[in-house]
């Protein structure tokens, strides 16, 4: 691959319970800190006390003018996602053309919160109770006008719907189409969304008196889950752009391929190692990339019983006789939907960035003997292994997509 077809990080933003901001989210990450408290408090009744990755932020912190009406949570979401990205990367429409930078939001909830309040003013007052500027937050896109009007953002753009947004702007990028591309996601994790888990026993018990950690010693996780709320982007561009503004450069994505898991339309932590393996052999191709180069894998799964099912199985074919790291930021912050690829990627990215692999939250007892695949514990200071330039970022969508990303340290 010639040098000017590369592609690069270099900008990343993240809105988590772990911080607010890239340098935030990476200390505490690799402190061995945690977002997962115990809820108790939701808009609807039935849900009960639960493990929750809780995310909060306040848009007066971070812009100067906040519009009337202001944007819904999940738009704001996005917006701060987005703004964090473009000033670390140092990218503005005031000194980039702004028809060459361009926007890929993905989401999986988007705009219910719009629809559902819409809706019950339209049940309850008729078509003229209801704020027609209401109605116009009502589809997913509003996030994304939201987003491009406000850093003029006039390149390629698209709202996806449980998408990978960097395998778009990747081919965007390749094929020309942009210098620069954004590319994140997001959602607000509302009650209305907990409360069928919670209904169908897919929530992680809290047992009282007992951390996470120590209810995780005590019961059996299989099946179960821990949800969260994050908002994450990236920003992507050409290394010869990226090198012509001497931008910092965090890592090359070298490749990336996606797929359809056959039995995961229903329930996104269950899942084929199988489609997983071909996944990752797919992005190896992709990238160019051996698998003696890979010396992390950032997986998709949240709890020890997913990894141990699902994902360790995998590497285990694929790395049958070399070492290798695995971790999951999902462990500290849950199952983000929306947020959780990028919010994967960007720790991918950082672990080869500062050569140091964040803990998965959990101890090495919850796993069966995993061969030649170290597991990180909670714990910071994992080194990563020095003879190895790429990493691999695994990410499971609703509806059955599974994409993994390759990552190389330039």
């Amino acid at each position: 691959m010639e040098q000017s077809d590369k592609i690069v990080i270099t900008g990343i933003g993240v809105v988590s319970g772990l911080g607010v901001g890239k340098d935030a989210f990476w200390e505490n990450a690799i402190a061995g800190k945690t977002a997962i408290t115990k809820k108790s408090e939701w808009d609807l009744e039935g849900i009960g006390t639960q493990y929750f990755g809780s995310c909060s932020f306040s848009m007066k912190n971070y812009f100067e003018k906040v519009s009337v009406p202001p944007p819904l949570r999940y738009s704001q979401l996005a917006l701060l996602g987005c703004k964090l990205a473009l000033d670390d990367a140092d990218v503005s429409t005031e000194n980039l053309a702004a028809d060459r930078v361009g926007l890929i939001m993905n989401t999986n909830f988007g705009a219910s919160d719009a629809v559902e309040r819409y809706l019950g003013s339209l049940f309850r007052r008729g078509a003229a109770g209801v704020s027609p500027m209401l109605f116009t937050k009502t589809v997913n896109n509003c996030a994304l006008g939201d987003t491009a009007r406000m850093f003029n953002l006039k390149g390629p753009s698209s709202m996806l719907v449980g998408e990978d947004s960097v395998c778009y702007g990747l081919d965007l990028l390749r094929d020309k189409r942009a210098d620069v591309m954004v590319c994140g996601g997001f959602d607000e994790t509302r009650s209305i969304f907990v409360r069928p888990y919670a209904k169908q026993g897919h929530l992680l018990p809290v047992q009282s008196g007992l951390t996470l950690s120590e209810s995780l010693t005590n019961i059996d996780d299989t099946g179960k889950i821990i949800l969260g709320e994050a908002s994450a982007f990236v920003v992507l561009e050409r290394l010869e752009h990226a090198q012509q503004r001497g931008s910092t450069i965090y890592a090359e994505v070298a490749g990336a391929a996606t797929r359809c898991d056959h039995v995961g339309n229903h329930l996104i932590f269950e899942r084929t190692p199988d489609d997983l393996r071909s996944t990752m052999t797919d992005a190896l191709r992709d990238g160019h990339c051996s698998y003696q180069e890979v010396g992390l894998v950032v997986g998709t799964s949240c709890l020890p019983w997913q990894i141990a099912s699902y994902e360790l199985p995998a590497l285990r074919e694929i790395w049958s006789d070399e070492n290798i790291l695995y971790t999951t930021i999902k462990g500290k912050i849950g199952e983000t939907f929306g947020g959780s690829s990028v919010t994967s990627l960007a720790v991918g990215a950082l672990s080869l960035t500062h050569q140091i692999v964040p803990g998965t939250g959990f101890s090495a007892q919850h796993f069966k003997e995993s061969n030649h695949v170290v597991l990180p514990e909670n714990a910071s200071n994992y080194s990563l292994i020095n003879d190895r330039s790429c990493a691999i970022v695994n990410t499971s969508h609703i509806g059955g997509n599974i994409t993994s990303v390759v990552l190389r340290r330039l």
